[in-house]
């Protein structure tokens, strides 16, 4: 091979910008060029990347293209091309396998080395053992600076291509987020006592790195509470990343949080960051973090104990500063017991936990929520504020409200929607309830006769520490709601 095929090269890889394009072409000209059996490509994925990509000419049967030591540029002799034989592969197995594979008797290795630094290899390869003899190595090397030169160009324009697509992901992740906060409140509603104990959690835990993890019925609000907590810590500034791990099929969670390498599997045409990724330098909230596969749990508790991770498909371990919000409205420590989530992982999210008590639990902020509600209702829609009447309060938390406050807020834009009036009605939206009689049956019996126990006991004293609600369980508002239901009142003293 003469210096002007060397020119012949690198006219024919010019230009390209897509590196199996370029690979194909590379390979293609250098068959026309010099007389071989195989000809192969070994390239770095990146810049930076400790992994390569292997090319073949013709396809290798059962070959992996993901390789971590074909290239050998280690033992090449200080950046220049030469000839391997059998006896010099001794301490590289995959090598000698391969050559034993196929008949391998040598190699011609030319190194593309860029400023010192090595892209890749090319490597050709003869069952003749004098396939190469003749062959001028200065003139490989030659060709192995040039073609290394076209392959760093195309390394750097995915570089960029990629900062491109990430920032792209980011901005529309960005653009997502704001229009859902637009519809959340940037602050806690409610002044209640039964909420006071999580606005104090919340101070508590804001300004730490501490990881924290929500626990509560589903449309508690701990989705409003996470943000909060991100609001008032030290990465307010930073991003706030949401992942909703039961939105997330299983075969995807693992890629979703930590990312993908370009080719990692069938459709993953590009590389993406994962969540993680695009929250560094600030939170992840994590909610329904029960709903994650145990394989998606064994990697999420090496990454929150090493702090890096590895994109599905690569090798190199990513750095990463992020701290952790979790969520669930799943009883972790059943889930435990059944295997089906991980003990060590719990108490790695479980380092200052919060429980956001259900809507029945806090009436005493009902009328607060509903106004702030209606208002946001008002705006999102452009209808009239409504007034709320008491009674419309009374009917509210008369209500159960099993879907707590998310559903009371769908309800009260559904009745914003459909009053005829200025005044908020609710009757489409919120049935009347008819208390069933008090002796309607064994269970409303049975639930009377727990009630009155209860109630006898503590004296007919409803809060505090030995009161009734406590006997029970349940809120002091909730128990007097459902006194009133039943039609049970305090005797009168005689």
């Amino acid at each position: 091979m003469k210096l002007h095929s060397v020119l012949e090269v690198l006219r024919a890889i010019a230009g390209h910008r897509e590196r199996r394009e370029l690979m194909a072409t590379l390979l293609q000209t250098l068959r026309a060029s010099i007389r071989a059996d195989y000809y192969l490509a070994a390239v770095k994925r990146g810049r930076g990347s400790n992994e390569a990509e292997a090319f073949f000419d013709p396809p290798l049967t059962g070959v992996s293209t993901r390789v971590s030591d074909y290239s050998l540029v280690g033992d090449l002799l200080r950046g220049r091309a030469a000839l391997f034989y059998e006896h010099d592969i001794g301490n590289h197995p995959v090598q000698r396998a391969l050559w034993e594979r196929y008949g391998v008797r040598v190699s011609l290795r030319i190194p593309l080395m860029v400023e010192h630094e090595a892209v890749g290899t090319i490597a050709l390869w003869s069952r003749d053992r004098h396939a190469f003899d003749g062959l001028d190595m200065d003139v490989m090397t030659e060709l192995g600076m040039v073609v290394a030169v076209t392959i760093d160009s195309c390394l750097a324009y995915e570089h960029l291509a990629r900062l491109r697509d990430e920032a792209d992901d980011d901005n529309s992740y960005l653009r997502e987020a704001l229009a859902d906060e637009l519809q959340i409140s940037e602050g806690i509603i409610g002044g209640g006592p039964a909420f006071a104990t999580v606005k104090r959690q919340i101070e508590v835990a804001a300004p730490t790195e501490t990881t924290v993890l929500l626990t509560g019925e589903s449309g508690t609000g701990k989705d409003v509470v996470a943000r909060a907590i991100h609001a008032a810590s030290p990465r307010r500034d930073r991003p706030l990343v949401t992942v909703n791990c039961a939105a997330i099929p299983n075969n995807l969670a693992e890629t979703e949080l930590f990312g993908h390498e370009e080719g990692a599997f069938t459709g993953a045409a590009k590389t993406r960051v994962g969540r993680f990724e695009q929250a560094n330098g600030g939170t992840l909230f994590l909610d329904e973090v029960g709903e994650l596969p145990m394989a998606v749990q064994a990697k999420l508790l090496r990454v929150i104990q090493e702090r890096e991770l590895e994109r599905v498909g690569g090798g190199d371990a990513i750095k990463i500063d992020v701290r952790i919000i979790a969520a669930t409205n799943r009883n972790l420590q059943e889930m435990i017991n059944e295997g089906r989530f991980r003990e060590d992982l719990f108490f790695r999210l479980a380092v200052f936990p919060i429980h956001l008590p259900p809507l029945r639990s806090r009436l005493e902020d009902l009328p607060e929520l509903v106004e702030h509600f209606v208002k946001l209702a008002a705006e999102r829609f452009r209808v009239p504020v409504r007034r709320v009447t008491p009674d419309v309060v009374r009917r509210l938390a008369d209500h159960d409200w099993p879907g707590n406050v998310r559903e009371l807020q769908h309800a009260i834009e559904r009745a914003m929607i459909v009053s005829p009036s200025d005044a908020l009605a609710i009757d489409a939206v919120v049935p009347r309830r008819i208390a069933p009689p008090v002796s309607s049956g064994a269970g409303s019996d049975t639930l009377r006769a727990e009630y009155l126990a209860a109630l006898e006991s503590a004296e007919w004293v409803i809060e505090g520490d030995d009161g009734a609600a406590a006997r029970l369980g349940v809120h002091p508002n909730t128990l007097r709601h459902r006194l009133k239901r039943m039609g049970i009142a305090r005797p009168t003293a005689r």
